[in-house]
């Protein structure tokens, strides 16, 4: 069984692609930031996955907007290709999601930032 769950930051507004079926499949990348350890010190990270949800309303459009928190459930599915041009091998993540929960609505009007609350002292064990 393969299963992912990831929650993060929509990067713009969702799109939504009709279907032959008559389903629609709303399409949005959503920015998750991962925090590692390089030489010593915390460096914050921004990964990026693609979201594939197939639905058959286009209700949740409305919702999903840039910067609107989301978690999102489903397979992942990994593209990989290589650049003719630079020879590089690329891999995009692709999530066909199964689940998509919005836990945070972007404000019409912006807000004053507050300031974060502090990271606790003690490390989790994967660092």
């Amino acid at each position: 069984m393969q299963k992912i769950t990831i929650s993060g930051n929509l990067g713009k507004d969702a799109e939504v692609k009709k279907l032959e079926s008559g389903r629609n499949c709303i399409y949005f990348n959503v920015a998750v930031n991962a925090v590692k350890k390089q030489e010593g010190t915390k460096v914050t990270q921004t990964q990026w996955y693609s979201v594939s949800y197939f639905v058959n309303s286009e209700a949740i459009l409305q919702y999903l907007k840039t910067g609107t928190k989301v978690v999102v459930c489903g397979n992942l599915d990994l593209d990989i290709f290589k650049s003719e041009k630079s020879q590089k091998v690329y891999v995009n993540a692709n999530i066909l999601a199964t689940d998509v929960e919005i836990v945070g609505f972007v404000d019409a009007e912006p807000q004053p930032k507050q300031a974060a609350p502090p990271m606790p002292d003690e490390e989790p064990d994967f660092l």
